[in-house]
């Protein structure tokens, strides 16, 4: 899964800030001065007062040295007779920037520095004087200090380090107590950036020194702990940043593992130690980027523990995400957001203006002319720091700012960029795809890719391009782009766009088509491959324009495939093509941030009646039979806790294991790693009762896999006194009324023990036993007992305990302690009942397992593997899930494959490829693959395999499953996009191959799909589907609703959207999310000919406990919630409900006109902010059911008013004029469905009348309408 999620921020790609373009051909002023970062004595690097920096380094046996800014430009740097290199930079940003010098392609820190770690790594650093910089400068004030703080950390089994300033009156007033704030880094960062690169402890000084802040305690911790990774799947929340990966290493902010290292061990550590005000009033959280992220996520999960939220560059709150706004609204004092004007801020505003109108004390700072940077976040910090704890007197002015500093730290900065002066006559030449200037043929140079709005950019650079003189033009592209814009002053141009088809998945005319659009002239379906007459031949477009508003701008549109370009040439009329390229723009002063608004829908472009149009007598595909299907995975208990029938929480006593540490090159395929346990450890989530105690003992073990049994002394029983444990369940054991609960465990006794056990049902105040049985027979050597519990006609209620215990004093051991209730159909082993009925409403087709993150687990000894899964549960060992908590695997392969028999749906099976999440690590293709090659059709044996001639077919039969399993779709890992070496194509290959030989009917998936870069693609082999996984917002949702209407029908490889979701609310969609998962849907069913599978994920969510250490969710904006006792569907649920129970078999054309549309602020990347892009607000689908006729007519109005519609049905016989009608709608985007109100948001059935091939209907705000058309 996800995520994913969340997969995170690639942090290390922008640190080094936005590094100024221009192509400067002036000599630099030579005022240079040495960085105030170099080591002592060492004049190299140095700065100018144009901010440009020089760099030299002595290499003289070195064939290439390049000084390279993490995430920016990259210089070559020239040799000179006496061995060094030397080179002079543009101009830089204000502020620090990260950079190593790369010498020979090996990247190594600048020995002339100090070094800072950023990007996961220790490495040079430089500063260019800021204008504003006096604020966090060294001045004659009082100065507190920052101290290094080791402490120990019970959850991460460490001694860990954290950075803890105290301020300048501290160590006068002993009897003082100060407020706290926990400052947390971003991504590829440690616990030294805030002290370091952020100088937090001057800014902090001087502020308090002014009389602007009180003074305070900040603690700077590291938020990677080790030995935790995250799945990668961990997507960031609307108004956060892109996602990628968080530098070399693949570390990964686990966002749940550092909240229990700071709620569980720092929080105590500091306020043990130091003069703290430890109440919830007086403790503030902020963070960077992902830090950021991670403040948002942990003090909404701890409203208990923080009153001040300040999230810089990392996103921010919506009303969505807070589940109890009451609550919020009284314990939290202010949030503060803040970003870099060159950051994309669009979402976060918006939200900042939602909690501003209700009534929360929202602040939003943008600091002028910077991005995701350091400056951007010391302005931040600066800003934020007097909004806190109000309650606490301002100390008195003990000295003023210096004049430059203004009161906000971040006035717009005077233009200072010394660029060569720019003239209006000269030629603009850019090379997409490239991070350096390039010369062509005649000796101009192009500038390196700058300009564009979004997409990616590739190099070929060892390709033969035809049709040109200057072949590097055509050798690297930027493809996906929105659009492109350059400032101009007005005047008439003369454009040149150069393209060359280089991608060898394009195999001839029709295969890339798109659109452009230069200065408002259009070029419509263009393709590069016709245009330039073949494959890697060049192709240049010339368009005569005139600009009139300071700027050219061109936008791209893609109809099949992505659009691409590989240059532009901007030539001015009057100008001559050999006169010299201008200079990049350079960047102007950002004005005033714009007051902040609420995002306005816009009216309909037109009051045009909107006319939706079927022709009947065109059918464009077959619907495909696997609409519409489940994703599974453990995720937010889904298993343990969910669906698995299972009451007793940690029944085998593991969840406190020990499990070794592997890496690809000490795990052994196929072998078991026994797991292990700390001494005296009482096991978790168990209780002891009447006087007993219990405690974890390895050295009676049930057997090999379950190597650890509860040890019981129950020496203080009595006949008055029962002793014994107690277990609470998964927040609850659910009793019901007239209901038989099985019970089952091990047991054995120590010699003398004569006593029988009971077991049995109580309430957890022990007031009422609802059930209870005696079990005599326990005996010193290990012993299975079983047993039924039946209520009688009691209250349904979940505040329960299972109790087991003796009246006879003695030492008995218990492993395997389980109690299930009446399963569905009454399996054994099976699955809750309630729960199986919500999903045998949805019809589904299919179901997706085992996952999912939860395949792939954290490493090779932590992943699904199937053949630990079968066999008696006693027999299986169990493993750690990826979310943290423990699966005990009683819902292992046999039970999934029952799990779809019982639903009468197909297997889609997903067999582990080789690749964990996280640091989990990866084994290449080739014969350490192997046996996992092998141990995949194993799996399929087990599934498929005749009883009587395969090994695992007749090991499916002796676990209680003669018959063969249908299987026909084998997907290879899971997001496997996540693996950057690159090692997929091959891996995929050796799998596919192998599958293929052996099962040719099989239809083998491709984990990572066409939603990816490129070059993530498999290309060695022609997967028969790519699986896409999409997580979008409702807006996103919207606009994606078209994606696959220009997918090529000739394509052999056809799409499974193996996870998608509309995040909208929590835990369970909203209204919204339901809206948007609609929009979506109907854009699968008009391609359901080539979009075969799709499934919503994740399917569960426990409800039970939302926030908090142990919560009970991971991912929000799940299908269906439960708690112990009751489960509910979402309005999304039910809009899946609707969309899966009428559908056709075969897709009707639909055209339409008059659609209204709403501007939509999208997410931009890059920084930039994305131009607003109209969105349709009506969407629909039409599919028939050939054998009765009926026609399905699906209408999304995803507006707060009703509207009229006008449906026009050709090529029908005839349409009868009454019809029913399914209708979900509600009049908030908010209404939601939860436990204490399940069917809150349901559809209604109607009865339409006055029906006709030609009728306007109102169709309800905030509405998904099924029609079903009668044409017999």
């Amino acid at each position: 899964m996800m995520k994913r999620n969340l997969q995170l921020l690639a942090l290390l790609a922008t640190l080094a800030g936005q590094i100024c373009l221009a192509q400067n051909e002036q000599p630099p002023v030579e005022d240079f001065k040495p960085s105030v970062l170099n080591q002592p004595n060492r004049q190299y690097p140095a700065v100018n007062s144009e901010r440009r920096v020089r760099a030299r380094i002595v290499a003289p046996q070195a064939q290439s040295v390049v000084l390279d800014f993490l995430g920016g430009a990259k210089y070559p740097m020239t040799k000179g007779e006496d061995g060094a290199w030397t080179v002079v930079t543009r101009p830089q940003d204000e502020g620090f920037h990260y950079y190593q010098i790369v010498i020979d392609g090996a990247g190594v820190p600048d020995p002339n520095t100090l070094y800072f770690y950023g990007g996961s790594r220790w490495g040079s650093g430089l500063e260019i004087p800021a204008h504003d910089q006096d604020f966090y400068s060294v001045q004659n004030v009082p100065h507190g200090q920052l101290r290094e703080v080791l402490y120990y950390s019970k959850n991460a089994s460490t001694t860990l380090r954290c950075f803890v300033y105290t301020p300048p009156d501290y160590e006068k007033n002993l009897s003082k107590r100060y407020p706290v704030l926990y400052l947390q880094h971003g991504g590829g960062e440690d616990e030294t950036g805030w002290g370091r690169q952020g100088h937090t402890a001057l800014i902090m000084d001087n502020l308090i020194a002014y009389g602007k802040a009180r003074p305070f305690i900040i603690v700077m911790a590291n938020s990677y702990v080790p030995g935790a990774t995250v799945p990668p799947t961990n997507r960031p929340p609307a108004g956060a940043p892109a996602p990628g990966a968080a530098g070399p290493g693949r570390r990964f902010f686990n966002f749940s593992a550092f909240e229990r290292v700071l709620i569980d061990d720092l929080i105590p550590h500091i306020d043990g130690n130091f003069r703290t005000l430890s109440d919830q009033p007086h403790r503030a959280m902020a963070g960077l980027s992902m830090g950021g992220m991670q403040t948002r996520a942990i003090t909404l999960a701890n409203l208990d523990k923080f009153s001040h939220i300040g999230i810089f560059s990392g996103g921010s709150i919506s009303p969505t995400n807070i589940t109890d706004m009451a609550a919020f609204k009284e314990k939290v004092k202010v949030v503060f957001v803040s970003y870099g004007s060159r950051e994309n801020s669009t979402a976060a505003k918006a939200n900042v203006a939602a909690l501003q109108q209700a009534g929360i004390k929202c602040v939003y700072y943008e600091s002028p002319d910077t991005g995701h940077e350091w400056q951007t976040w010391r302005r931040s910090l600066y800003q934020f720091a007097p909004l806190l704890f109000e309650d606490q007197p301002l100390p008195p002015a003990v000295a003023q700012p210096p004049a430059k500093t203004t009161a906000a730290a971040a006035a717009a900065p005077a233009a200072t960029t010394a660029s060569a002066p720019q003239s209006t006559a000269k030629i603009i030449r850019i090379k997409a795809g490239v991070s350096e200037p390039i010369k062509d043929a005649e000796g101009n140079v192009w500038m390196p890719d700058q300009g564009f709005e979004g997409g990616q950019t590739i190099q070929r650079p060892d390709i033969q391009i035809a049709n040109t003189k200057s072949p590097d033009l055509y050798r690297a592209e930027r493809y996906s782009m929105d659009s492109f814009s350059w400032p101009l002053p007005n005047g008439k141009y003369t454009v040149k766009l150069h393209f060359a088809e280089t991608f060898e998945g394009i195999s001839g005319p029709g295969e890339r088509v798109f659109s452009f659009n230069v200065q408002g002239k259009e070029f419509k379906d263009f393709d590069p491959w016709v245009k330039a007459g073949g494959f890697l031949k060049a192709y240049i477009e010339t368009v005569p324009v005139e600009v009139t508003d300071g700027k050219l701008k061109i936008t791209f549109t893609p109809k099949v495939e992505n659009p691409q370009i590989c240059a532009i040439e901007i030539i001015p009329d009057g100008v001559t093509e050999t006169s010299p390229a201008a200079p990049a723009p350079s960047t102007p002063a950002t004005p005033a941030a714009p007051a902040i608004q609420a995002p306005a829908t816009q009216p309909p472009a037109s009051e045009a009646t909107p006319v939706l149009k079927i022709d009947a007598g065109n059918v464009t595909g077959k619907v495909s039979p696997m609409f519409y299907g489940l994703m599974t995975e453990e995720i937010n208990f889904s298993y343990e806790g969910g669906i698995y029938g299972e009451l007793i929480r940690n029944r085998s006593f593991k969840a406190d294991a020990i499990v070794p540490r592997v890496t690809p090159d000490t795990y052994e395929a196929g072998k078991y790693l026994p797991v292990t346990f700390r001494p005296d450890t009482k096991p978790r989530y168990w209780t002891e009762v009447g006087g007993a105690s219990m405690v974890l003992d390895p050295a009676n073990p049930l057997n090999e896999f379950l190597n650890v049994s509860l040890k019981l002394d129950a020496s203080s029983a009595s006949i008055t006194n029962p002793a014994g444990v107690a277990n609470g369940g998964y927040w609850g054991i659910p009793v019901k009324p007239k209901t038989t609960y099985s019970v089952s465990f091990f047991a054995k006794a120590a010699p003398g023990f004569a006593g029988s056990v009971t077991v049995s049902l109580e309430s957890a105040d022990g007031k009422i036993t609802f059930a209870k049985a005696d079990i005599r027979g326990v005996t010193t050597e290990w012993k299975k007992f079983t047993t039924k519990l039946t209520t009688g006609n009691v209250l349904p209620s979940k505040d329960n305990v299972f109790k087991l215990t003796t009246k006879s004093p003695g030492i008995l051991w218990l492993q395997n302690v389980s109690l299930f209730p009446p399963t569905y159909k009454n399996r054994k082993n099976g699955n809750r009942a309630d729960i199986m009925e919500l999903l045998a409403a949805l019809k589904p087709k299919f179901l997706r397992f085992p996952g999912g993150n939860y395949l792939e687990g954290n490493a090779f000894n932590q992943r699904f593997n199937w053949k630990e899964t079968i066999g008696p549960v006693e027999q299986r060992p169990g493993h750690p899930s990826p979310w943290g908590y423990w699966s005990t695997d009683g819902l292992g392969l046999l039970e999934f494959a029952q799990w779809c028999e019982d639903l009468d749906m197909e297997p889609v099976l997903g067999v582990f490829a080789g690749y964990c999440l996280g640091q989990g690590g990866v084994i290449p293709a080739g014969p350490r693959l192997e046996p996992y090659v092998q141990e995949a059709l194993e799996e399929i044996e087990y599934l498929i395999g005749d009883a009587k001639t395969t090994k695992w077919g007749a090991q499916r039969a002796k676990d209680g499953h003669p018959k063969p399993f249908r299987l026909t779709y084998v997907e290879i890992g899971n997001e496997d996009w996540f693996d950057r070496s690159g090692s997929y194509d091959g891996r995929f290959a050796q799998f596919y191959d192998a599958i293929k030989q052996k099962y040719p009917h099989l239809k083998v998936i491709s984990s990572v799909g066409y939603e990816q870069p490129q070059n993530l693609w498999v290309k060695s082999r022609v997967p028969d589907l790519v699986d896409e996984h999409f997580y979008r917002n409702m807006e996103e949702m919207m606009a994606q609703a078209f994606r696959y209407d220009t997918y090529s029908r000739t394509n052999p490889t056809k799409i499974f959207c193996g996870e998608w979701a509309t995040r909208v609310g929590s835990p369970t969609p909203n209204l919204s999310g339901a809206l948007g998962d609609a929009a979506w849907m109907t854009g699968m069913e008009r391609n359901a000919d080539v979009v075969v599978m799709h499934c919503f994920a994740p399917l569960f969510v426990n409800v039970s406990q939302l926030t908090g250490q142990g919560r009970s969710m991971q991912w929000s904006s799940d299908l269906i919630g439960y708690d112990a006792l009751t489960s509910y569907g979402s309005p999304s649920y039910y809009a899946h409900v609707m969309f899966s129970t009428m559908l056709g078999d075969e897709i009707l054309a639909t055209d339409s006109q008059n659609i209204p549309t709403r501007l939509w602020q999208r997410r931009g990347r890059g920084g930039a902010t994305a131009p607003p892009q109209p969105i349709k607000e009506v969407f629909f689908s039409a599919t028939r059911e050939a054998k009765s006729g009926v026609i399905y007519l699906k209408v999304v109005n995803i507006n707060a008013s009703p509207r009229n519609i006008q449906i026009q049905i050709s090529g029908a016989p005839r349409i009868r004029p009454t019809a029913e009608a399914v209708v979900l709608s509600g009049l908030s985007l908010e209404d939601t469905n939860s436990i204490e109100k399940p069917k809150n948001v349901i559809p209604r059935t109607e009865k339409w009348i006055g029906l006709s091939a030609d009728f306007t209907r109102e169709f309800p705000p905030y509405s998904i309408t099924v029609l079903k058309l009668m044409t017999k």
